[in-house]
C-alpha cells in the first residue's frame, strides 16, 4: 500500500516538473522574438511617419520656406570679411 502512494505521489511529481518545464520552455521560445517584432514595429511606424511627413513637405512650400530661412539666418549672422 505505501508502495503505491509512495510510486503514484513520484509519478505526479514528475509529470508536474515535467510540465512545468516544458511550460517554461515554451514561454521561454514565445518571448524570445518578442524584442525583435517590438524593434521592427517601432522602426516600421518611424518609417511610416518619415514617409509621411516627406510627403506633405514636398506637397506644401514648408520645406522651401524653412531651408530659404533657415540659409537667411546663417548667412545673415556670418561675420562680414574686413577690407
Amino acid at each position: 500500500m505505501f508502495n503505491t502512494i509512495f510510486i503514484t505521489a513520484y509519478l505526479a511529481a514528475a509529470r508536474a516538473a515535467q510540465f512545468g518545464t516544458l511550460a517554461r520552455v515554451i514561454r521561454k521560445r514565445d518571448e524570445r522574438g518578442q524584442a525583435s517584432a517590438e524593434y521592427a514595429l517601432v522602426l516600421l511606424g518611424a518609417a511610416l511617419l518619415a514617409i509621411m511627413l516627406a510627403g506633405w513637405l514636398t506637397k506644401s512650400d514648408t520645406l522651401k520656406k524653412v531651408f530659404t530661412e533657415l540659409l537667411d539666418t546663417i548667412l545673415g549672422n556670418m561675420p562680414k570679411p574686413a577690407g
